[in-house]
C-alpha cells in the first residue's frame, strides 16, 4: 500500500499485503495481511496494536477522520464479532467514510487472512 512504514529486519511472506498508511514494527514476521491504517508488530507472528495515528496525522487526516477510523477499528476487532458480521455492521454504521470503505474492501479481499489484534494497544510513544 501507499505510505507504508516497515521497520528493519521485518520478514514478509511473498503474498502478504500491507494496506496503506500501515506501520510494521522492526523484527516482525508477517504471514498474514496487515490492514490499512494500523500498527502491527511482534516477533514470530505480528499482531495489530491499533491505528497508526502518527502517520495519519502526518498525512493530514483530520481528527474526525481518525475518530471514525478508530470507531470502525473498535467495532471490527475489539467487540467480539465474527469478522464477516463486523464488516456488515461497520458498513451500515460508517459506510459513508471512504477510509472505512477502503479498510472493509481490504478485509473482504484477503486470501491469507489478517494478522490478529493484540489485546492491548500501544501508546504512540511505544511505536
Amino acid at each position: 500500500g501507499n505510505s507504508v512504514v516497515i521497520g528493519g529486519l521485518v520478514g514478509v511472506h511473498q503474498y502478504v499485503r500491507i494496506g496503506e498508511y500501515a506501520m510494521v514494527g522492526g523484527c516482525s514476521a508477517l504471514g498474514r495481511d496487515v490492514p490499512p491504517f494500523v500498527r502491527a508488530a511482534g516477533g514470530y507472528r505480528a499482531q495489530m496494536f491499533g491505528l497508526n495515528t502518527i502517520a495519519l496525522r502526518r498525512h493530514g487526516f483530520s481528527g474526525a477522520r481518525m475518530n471514525t477510523l478508530k470507531a470502525a477499528f473498535e467495532l471490527l476487532f475489539r467487540q467480539g464479532h465474527r469478522l464477516q458480521e463486523a464488516i456488515k455492521l461497520a458498513r451500515n454504521e460508517y459506510g459513508e467514510s471512504t477510509d472505512v470503505m477502503t479498510l472493509l474492501t481490504f478485509l473482504e479481499s484477503t486470501s491469507r487472512g489478517i494478522c490478529q489484534v493484540s489485546s492491548r494497544e500501544l501508546d504512540d510513544e511505544e511505536e
